[in-house]
């Protein structure tokens, strides 16, 4: 919302973890009915669960993790790396 509140210019891409089919289901449902409609670059990145990557169960791997896979299989950085590299700006919430 403060995105477009404030005329942010450029993408903004939510970065959703580990959601269940119902989950997600229901977080497109809220993209396609409120959020898209408040710009055309609002959209959402869904990752596997991070969460145990290393053996434990931390919660907090996802925002690396997820970020990385945004940046992989998203953004496809690394085929668009010269184009990219300073064109990203990363705000973790």
């Amino acid at each position: 919302y403060y995105a477009h509140k404030v005329q942010q210019p450029g993408h903004v891409i939510r970065i959703a973890s580990n959601c269940s089919d119902k989950q997600k289901e229901a977080l497109i449902k809220l993209h396609e009915n409120v959020i898209s409609k408040l710009s055309p670059k609002f959209s959402i990145h869904f990752t596997p669960d991070f969460a145990r990557i290393s053996g434990d169960n931390y919660k907090y791997y996802n925002k690396p993790f997820g970020l990385q896979h945004w940046l992989k299989y998203g953004l496809k950085y690394e085929e668009n790396k010269e184009k990219l590299e300073d064109a990203i700006i990363m705000i973790l919430d």
